[in-house]
């Protein structure tokens, strides 16, 4: 791969730009200690086609397409950004929900006792009996699907979303 880029009018940054990756990385690539994911293997097999038919030059078309499509590519890049920005806050706002439903069904789950014992004998007392056990069937539902499990799965996915985000950000900033 360096031999390549060093017989075009490439340097490393102008070759990870239009690849999408980081200046390192290219280094990392012409040593072997990484390979080069399959989207940028084929643009750089377009890249290379296209140096080809110009005698390893690019002309002033080509170096302008090969900007426009950088441009075009970053601005993926961004909404790409953005949709995981999105996905983020999304995932963030769930865990503060399932935290205040968990806490909440918790609280009434330890109240019904007491409120089991406090009530009257008779057919009021019957009826709140049943209201009681109802609500503690949906408390214990509650509990299930907001349990500290369930919300450490979310907490994993969203920060698989972090690292995604990073990743992305630091494409952008190069």
């Amino acid at each position: 791969m360096k031999r390549n880029r060093e017989r075009n009018p490439l340097t490393q940054r102008q070759l990870a730009q239009y690849l999408l990756v980081s200046h390192g990385k290219i280094a990392m690539y012409e040593t072997g200690g990484r390979f080069l994911p399959r989207e940028a293997m084929q643009k750089l097999a377009r890249l290379e086609t296209a140096l080809a038919k110009n005698d390893g030059t690019l002309t002033a078309s080509a170096q302008q397409q090969l900007q426009e499509i950088s441009v075009k590519e970053k601005k993926a890049l961004q909404q790409e950004v953005d949709e995981l920005t999105y996905q983020l806050i999304k995932t963030a706002r769930k865990i503060e929900r399932m935290q205040k439903k968990y806490s909440k069904a918790m609280q009434v789950l330890q109240a019904i006792p007491a409120l089991l014992q406090s009530l009257v004998p008779g057919e009021q007392g019957e009826y709140d009996k049943l209201w009681l056990q109802v609500t503690e069937a949906d408390m214990l539902q509650k509990l299930v699907e907001n349990s500290p499990g369930m919300q450490q799965k979310l907490k994993l996915h969203k920060e698989t979303l972090e690292f995604q985000l990073s990743g992305l950000r630091s494409l952008l900033a190069d």
